[in-house]
């Protein structure tokens, strides 16, 4: 698959039911990995779960996502709305209604990230946060202006991306998270990064 054959698109995710993706025999330990560092990174609110997918990774008070089938098995999600992020310009969400939104594995997919950056802020409380998680080795899918940036680029373009929408400076934590084979000891390990900042007064919705 090309890096701009994003599958991000309306028309393939609309038949997805996510059984497509089950686990094989090796064992992927970094949905639980990355739930547990999110809880902590992230601050009591209201939540919205930006291209959610099937596993949410957080309780959250809304979920968006291109897939309906995706989005009815996702357990975490207490409204569930259907959103093209690449197709839709203005989300089905009231100005200022969040306290945190979180995108999780999902930039790389996105065609316009600056117009999702402001979307995006529109949608949060002044003061709210927007929690951005990527595993650097997820360079094989989505948009080739992303998946073709190294670590630091990576962070400087996510940078430029929260500026550019009107939050402030950025909080990194790093970590890893692990995958592997049990069967033939074979344990294996990426870097993920949870990036976080909050809309500034200069976002502010009148």
């Amino acid at each position: 698959m090309l890096y701009d054959e994003t599958l991000a698109d309306r028309e393939y995710w609309s038949w997805f039911t996510g059984e497509e993706f089950k686990t094989g025999p090796g064992k992927n330990d970094i949905g639980d990995e990355v739930r547990t560092e999110l809880e902590s990174f992230v601050d009591p609110g209201k939540v919205m779960n930006i291209m959610c997918g099937k596993y949410g990774l957080i309780k959250s008070h809304l979920g968006l996502d291109v897939s309906p089938h995706m989005l009815r098995k996702n357990k975490d999600l207490t409204r569930r709305v259907v959103c093209d992020l690449n197709a839709d310009t203005s989300y089905p969400i009231r100005n200022e209604e969040f306290d945190t939104a979180v995108i999780i594995n999902g930039i790389a997919y996105l065609r316009n990230p600056t117009h999702a950056f402001k979307e995006i802020a529109r949608t949060l409380k002044l003061g709210g946060v927007l929690v951005v998680g990527f595993d650097h080795n997820q360079t094989r899918k989505g948009q080739k202006e992303w998946g073709c940036l190294n670590e630091n680029d990576k962070l400087v373009k996510l940078q430029d991306l929260y500026s550019q929408a009107g939050f402030g400076p950025q909080i990194i934590k790093k970590f890893k998270v692990h995958w592997g084979f049990p069967n033939h000891d074979i344990r294996l390990e990426n870097t993920f990064y949870l990036v976080k900042a909050e809309k500034s007064p200069a976002s502010h919705v009148l």
